[in-house]
């Protein structure tokens, strides 16, 4: 059970775009209607800027290591190095599966 809440803190955690809220900071619109419109860190540098596209990679960098550090050290420390194995592999499964 412990393994299944530290994919699912890591889902939730990855679901979050970064590239949303870049874009929206700084243009006031969505990342899906900038450039190619695919919500990722290359289309935001190509389109706001490499400045842009670097704060999008450290978000989704950040973001990673919330959920690992959370399952780790907070939530689950007697699972130890697994807890974040599992709230990384669900980081990235939010990231590239979101609910929405």
């Amino acid at each position: 059970m412990t393994r299944f809440l530290c994919l699912l803190i890591g889902y939730i955690c990855g679901c979050f775009l970064t590239a949303e809220a870049v874009a929206r900071r700084r243009t006031g619109k969505g990342a899906d209607t900038l450039g190619s419109g695919n919500p990722g860190m290359a289309n935001i540098a190509s389109t706001l800027g490499v400045g842009s596209g670097l704060a999008v990679l450290c978000g989704d960098v950040l973001k990673t290591a919330l959920a690992c550090g959370l399952c780790r050290f907070l939530f689950f420390p007697g699972l130890g190095q697994a807890a974040v194995l599992y709230a990384g592999l669900g980081a990235g499964l939010g990231h590239n599966f979101p609910f929405w």
